[in-house]
């Protein structure tokens, strides 16, 4: 594979999925979310403590709604497009929702 080949794939959980290590080993990421003008993502990002899940979508209202599966041994940071701050978020599932003005 060339190195640009792979990019698409990076830039989908980096970017519009939102997910990056803020630790070696993934112990501890971050994940924020960037819709592109997209209406919906769904994926997994895969990590030596195994998978974290990550869905999203915009809802017609312009209702934001995330939801996250972390894996034991993960930490997270969460950030919803147009936050001002992150929150913390241990293993297991999570749900957020961020309605605009």
């Amino acid at each position: 594979s060339h190195s640009w080949g792979a990019t698409p794939l990076h830039q989908c959980m980096a970017r519009i999925l939102g997910v990056r290590p803020l630790a070696p080993g993934f112990a501890e990421a971050e994940i924020a979310p960037t819709p592109c003008g997209l209406a919906w993502a769904k994926g997994k990002v895969p990590t030596p403590h195994g998978p974290i899940a990550v869905s999203w979508r915009r809802d017609a209202d312009g209702a934001f709604r995330l939801e996250t599966t972390l894996p034991r041994g993960v930490r997270a940071r969460v950030r919803l497009p147009g936050a001002p701050e992150s929150v913390p978020a241990g293993p297991g599932r999570h749900r957020y929702t961020r309605r605009t003005p």
